[in-house]
């Protein structure tokens, strides 16, 4: 009890500063509880150690209760330019582009991302990949077992691919051992470089941190106030930030668990014709962002319908909840539409929890509560609807068990 009165206190204080969050409109925010607010976030404390207890404040006085803030805002565009992507799954933007000053730093031992006029400094094992020009992929790239450099041909697409050692980025070049040849290339010729860093196939802790340019941090510490915001990531990455940059938070543990960073017990999808389609973890089945109505998310589990997806639920765990959608066409695709199901597995029962209406790209998002208490298993059931399976790309967004306090 002494920590969370600590928190809270701190928590007032902070928003009691009478400093005004220039710029911040309200944006919504989703408790665990179902309700839904759009006021100013004024305050917000977050701990990987203590995420059960994170709480926020909102228009000043409004408190929420420790771990019941689901999510805050929505993820911005990332915008194309120079990215760094982070070994726990952050991405972090370096500009517009490289210009005569250089943004991105490297060397045997760590590496360095400018942004405006401050360097953010990073161990180099926390150094995943290096975009150099263009838009980072949602979902993180498999690292090879050694590092590897892409060129960028004329038209600007990816061009020839060497694998070696990159010994270090400074003063406009790359320098590397490559092909077993000492090598030099400038920057202006490099589309992508990739340690041979792992990156996390997606956080399963920490707290999503959302910046206006598409910049997203994994913390293990944050703290907003209304002037900045201090971000500690899980790789060990400082950086402060104005405040009114912040666009999204997410907390992650606590006292939820989302399904996308569960292995389910099984996956079945059965094709309208003979194509199969993967599932999708926080992107789309082929891997594209989540996108319902122009809108971002950062957590889902996606389907093309039909699916089938079984996952176990804790002892603990006493709501499902979710929102609904089908996501928005890309590349010309069709507009899709989809039947949402969830059963509950309890001892040798399948008991029918829900069942939607038909689901429309283009339409708002329909939220989901649902009782699983007693529940050893739960099943995710996509149909077809309108014509078929097009355009069926269904999204059970932020999809999470939760234990929700009497």
């Amino acid at each position: 009890m002494t920590t969370v009165r600590l928190r809270r206190t701190t928590l007032t204080l902070i928003a009691t500063l009478g400093v005004a969050v220039v710029g911040a409109a309200p944006r919504e925010a989703v408790l665990l509880s179902g309700e839904r607010l759009r006021e100013r976030l004024t305050a917000f404390i977050y701990d990987a150690g203590d995420a059960s207890n994170a709480a926020a404040v909102f228009g000043g006085e409004r408190e929420t209760a420790p771990g019941s803030l689901v999510c805050w805002g929505a993820l911005a565009a990332p915008k194309p330019g120079v990215w760094v992507r982070f070994t726990d799954g952050s991405r972090l933007s370096a500009g517009p582009d490289w210009t005569d000053d250089p943004v991105v730093r490297l060397d045997a031992d760590a590496g360095a991302v400018r942004r405006a006029e401050a360097w953010i400094a990073a161990p180099r094992s926390a150094i995943g990949r290096i975009l150099f020009s263009g838009v980072p992929e949602p979902t993180a790239p498999t690292a090879g077992a050694t590092d590897t450099l892409v060129l960028r041909d004329d038209s600007g697409a990816d061009g020839d691919r060497y694998q070696g050692a990159i010994v270090g980025i400074a003063d406009g070049v790359v320098t590397g051992r490559l092909l077993g040849e000492e090598t030099t290339i400038d920057v202006s010729r490099v589309s992508v470089v990739s340690l041979a860093n792992a990156i996390a196939d997606g956080p399963t802790g920490g707290c999503l941190v959302g910046l206006g340019d598409g910049s997203v941090l994994v913390a293990e510490r944050v703290r907003v106030t209304p002037r900045d915001v201090s971000i500690v990531t899980t790789d060990s990455v400082r950086l402060v930030s104005k405040r009114d940059e912040l666009v999204f938070l997410q907390p992650l543990g606590g006292r939820v668990r989302y399904l996308s960073d569960a292995a389910p017990r099984d996956y079945r999808h059965t094709p309208y014709f003979d194509l199969r389609w993967p599932l999708g973890r926080d992107a789309t089945p082929l891997g594209d962002p989540l996108v319902v109505r122009g809108r971002r998310y950062a957590k889902a589990v996606a389907c093309h319908a039909a699916a089938r997806i079984v996952y176990a639920v804790a002892d603990d765990e006493s709501r499902f909840q979710a929102e609904l959608a089908v996501a928005d066409p890309l590349r010309g695709g069709q507009p899709g539409s989809v039947v949402f199901r969830v059963f509950a597995v309890r001892d040798s029962r399948v008991d029918e929890l829900y069942t939607s209406e038909t689901i429309r790209s283009g339409e708002e998002p329909v939220p989901i509560d649902l009782d699983v208490r007693g529940a050893a298993g739960l099943v995710l059931i996509v149909d077809f609807a309108d014509r078929g399976d097009a355009g069926d790309d269904a999204l059970w967004l932020d999809a999470r068990m939760a234990r929700v306090r009497d």
